[in-house]
């Protein structure tokens, strides 16, 4: 009998195991304020079973080999990042021999399973589907509910407008304090998925756009590129940054094979805080932690 559900597959399997392992290690007092590190470590960690399942319910074997194909990088940027918490002397050598094992046993098995897609055909998947409306060809049962047949009366409206210019009054300040840091966790957010987007162009274009075709290689074929299967985002347009700037887009980058930046509140290289530029290369910079990308 195949495969039938993600739980099935041994690689998940093994990153699952893998998943504990490194959150076993984290959970250590020596990784209390290595903010950065403990994030991304944990993050990759993750990112092995969760591409692995997420590949799963493709539509094809070549969808399901890009998400494996994120989960094998995952697992090389977990034993990078176990090299770096063992020169800090954040892990034993037992403990990150153990750890990157383990690492490796899932790559490997991910490998194997990439391999196997290549070799067969889209048919020979079980269907990854089972939700009950589609499996039984009976429509969910819908809950009777009555509709309300009247509006608000002007009253009501004057009193509700009055309730939450009281409670804005109240937690606003704090709210809008949040504002900026919240702008520039969506900025690092958007930047990890145009690199996610980046990596699935280079399987199977075998390169990264260059600068002047940019970031809209994405959504559109630059000029009749062979092996071009975009569109790599859900979206119809580049995004701006949430301060409404186009993000900054170098192939290659200076920092790595591609460097990606938002400038920011200002709009202007440089600064500090919320004007600070928010970049593909290192995680944002906050009081009193260092940077390790």
């Amino acid at each position: 009998m195949g495969i039938q559900r993600f739980e099935d597959i041994q690689a998940w399997q093994e990153a699952r195991a893998l998943a504990g392992m490194v959150h076993e290690l984290l959970l250590q007092q020596k990784f209390e304020r290595e903010f950065i590190l403990k994030d991304q470590l944990q993050r990759a960690a993750i990112s092995i079973m969760a591409n692995i399942a997420e590949g799963f319910g493709s539509q094809s074997n070549k969808e399901f080999a890009k998400f494996l194909y994120i989960a094998f990088r995952s697992g090389s940027e977990v034993q990078s990042h176990m090299h770096l918490a063992l020169d800090r002397g954040l892990t034993s050598k037992e403990q990150f021999e153990r750890i990157y094992q383990q690492c490796d046993l899932a790559r490997h098995l991910t490998l194997a399973l990439i391999r196997s897609l290549k070799r067969s055909s889209d048919s020979h998947l079980a269907p990854r589907t089972s939700h009950p409306a589609r499996v039984t060809g009976h429509p969910a049962p819908r809950t009777p509910h009555r509709r309300r047949e009247a509006g608000f009366t002007l009253i009501e409206l004057l009193v509700v407008i009055i309730i939450i210019g009281l409670l804005a009054a109240l937690v606003g300040p704090k709210l809008f304090g949040r504002v900026g840091k919240g702008k520039q966790a969506a900025a690092q957010a958007q930047i990890e998925l145009f690199g996610a987007a980046l990596d699935n162009f280079r399987l199977d274009v075998g390169r990264y756009p260059t600068s002047d075709e940019g970031l809209k290689a994405l959504l559109v074929n630059p000029g009749a590129i062979e092996n071009w299967d975009g569109s790599y985002l859900k979206k119809e347009e580049i995004p701006l940054d949430p301060w409404g700037h186009p993000y900054l887009y170098k192939s290659p980058g200076e920092h790595g094979d591609y460097d990606i930046i938002s400038h920011g509140g200002d709009g202007v290289a440089g600064g500090e805080g919320e004007n600070q530029d928010i970049v593909s290369w290192k995680g944002i910079k906050r009081a009193g932690e260092r940077i390790d990308r």
